[in-house]
């Protein structure tokens, strides 16, 4: 899927997706007219890389600045990690910041850890700053 985003001071900014063979998002590019990596004016960054896990779900995203840099444009953090147990629930998240570094999200945790008693069956959540 290729979309068009027209408003660049500089000219036209292209967005690039891969998919995986299961269709799950693990690029996102966006370039400018010579189809190089380009900043989003409003998102501020140029690529995201996803990680999917054996059944697709994204498990790892990575924000990338033009030149190739970790960027933190997005919501202050530079990548978000998700860990799931058999059923699937999300027990652990964290956000890192562009060296690798726990650094806090919108509510102040930088590692979040559930507990759940089955699938979908939520019994706790503790923030980690």
């Amino acid at each position: 899927m290729v979309l068009r985003l027209d408003g660049l001071s500089d000219g036209e900014v292209t967005l690039r997706q891969q998919f995986d063979l299961r269709g799950s998002l693990v690029r996102r590019v966006w370039q400018d007219a010579a189809l190089q990596p380009a900043d989003h004016p409003r998102l501020g960054y140029a690529t995201l890389r996803v990680e999917v896990d054996l059944l697709g779900s994204p498990v790892w995203e990575r924000w990338f600045a033009a030149d190739g840099s970790p960027s933190t444009a997005v919501r202050g953090f530079a990548s978000h990690r998700v860990l799931r147990d058999l059923h699937r629930n999300i027990i652990e998240e964290s956000w890192l910041d562009a060296d690798g570094e726990p650094t806090p999200n919108a509510d102040g945790c930088a590692r979040v850890e559930r507990t759940f008693s089955g699938p979908e069956r939520w019994v706790s959540e503790v923030c980690h700053p």
